[in-house]
């Protein structure tokens, strides 16, 4: 292998494969990028047997050929050289010389045969999205994965082609925790028959690497075979492992019609919310709400800490009601809201409560109640 690539093009691809790479791991193979020839310049290939990644690079390939070398010290010796064309040539043992304006490197690497193969893509049943679409999805959602490694059904989004009850198409995402529940639609034209016949369980590592490609404007590929997602934008192809677990049926806490609705400026309701969580501490986490006429009421209270409380000004005549809520999950989906207005729709204290907003179109965030310390009277 022997071939002159330019550095910018480069180490696009190597920052691309550092999320997807093993850093630590029973397999040296796959803490390594493979680097192979093409006709048009080289791919930069990397997996983890759950994600796989594979960038195109033009490059001036003067002998094919193929090499992997450790991802992280590659990235970092390409980021440190000069801004110019780098050259790479595969010597003897496995050793990738490395030269760019008189700076010379020599890279041990492993061969080709010992990388794992990505799976097999089927393009014929793929679907074109709107970048900007599936971007939106994924951040409205990403925040109510389940962080704990033992709930694999709820360690990912949840994402399927549905028809709606007003009879429009629509893609939708869900995710939960448990605790929360995020969702959105959005419509798009019908699918072809068989094209996406039931729901998928995307990884929460596949997502956040999905999310890097489509910083830029642009639109998708999208398609799934067998246990594998397939996601192609411009040069990146990505391939996931989907979770091979059942989703719980989010049908069942999805909100009927509730008696209170609550509509708060969004920044007001975010700011107080932050203000309230100052006083949180992992055993003392709960916040509480005291609904009342003219005013919503938010405590916190901390007895190894102190407490607080603010009032914000709000419409309301029903009857009084007392409910506690994390403030993290509020912060986390109002983060991610583009509403200046937020409603609030509440039932009674042991329901959860539904955030929604006009400017975010088919989103919910749903958010239990939980049990909140209460000072006793001294």
């Amino acid at each position: 292998m022997e071939l002159t690539i330019q550095k910018s093009d480069l180490l696009d691809g190597l920052q691309m494969a550092q999320g997807i790479v093993e850093k630590k791991s029973a397999m040296p193979i796959l803490s390594n990028v493979l680097i192979e020839t093409t006709e048009e310049g080289i791919n930069l290939v990397a997996t983890d047997l759950q994600v796989g990644l594979r960038f195109r690079c033009p490059a001036v390939v003067k002998q094919p050929g193929g090499i992997t070398v450790l991802a992280r010290k590659f990235y970092e010796i390409i980021r440190e050289l000069p801004d110019d064309n780098i050259y790479l040539k595969l010597k003897e043992n496995n050793r990738l010389f490395i030269s760019c304006k008189g700076i010379q490197y020599h890279l041990v690497g492993l061969p080709v045969t010992d990388f794992p193969a990505l799976p097999e893509t089927d393009q014929n049943q793929m679907i074109t999205l709107e970048g900007t679409d599936i971007r939106e999805m994924i951040q409205k959602t990403i925040i109510s994965i389940s962080l704990e490694d033992t709930r694999y059904n709820l360690a990912g989004i949840y994402f399927e082609y549905v028809t709606a009850e007003d009879h429009k198409n629509k893609l939708r995402m869900i995710s939960t925790d448990g605790h929360r529940l995020s969702l959105i639609d959005k419509e798009i034209e019908p699918l072809n028959e068989g094209t996406f016949t039931q729901g998928v369980l995307l990884p929460r590592k596949a997502v956040s690497e999905l999310l890097k490609i489509l910083d830029k404007p642009g639109s998708i590929r999208l398609g799934f075979k067998e246990n594998n997602g397939i996601i192609i934008k411009d040069n990146i192809l990505i391939i996931m492992r989907l979770l091979d677990r059942k989703f719980p049926d989010y049908h069942l806490v999805l909100p009927k019609k509730k008696d209170k609705n609550l509509i708060l400026p969004k920044n007001n309701l975010l700011n107080a919310m932050r203000r309230m969580a100052v006083l949180s501490t992992e055993k003392y986490k709960g916040i509480k709400f005291l609904l009342k006429k003219g005013g919503l009421e938010i405590q916190s209270i901390n007895p190894e800490i102190g407490d607080a409380q603010e009032e914000l000004p709000l419409d309301y005549q029903g009857d009084k009601m007392d409910i506690g809520f994390n403030p993290r999950y509020f912060i986390d989906a109002l983060l991610v809201m583009n509403s200046e207005k937020i409603t609030i729709e509440l039932s009674d204290a042991v329901s959860p409560a539904v955030l929604s907003g006009e400017q975010d179109p088919g989103y919910l965030a749903l958010i239990m109640p939980m049990k909140v310390f209460e000072e006793t009277p001294s």
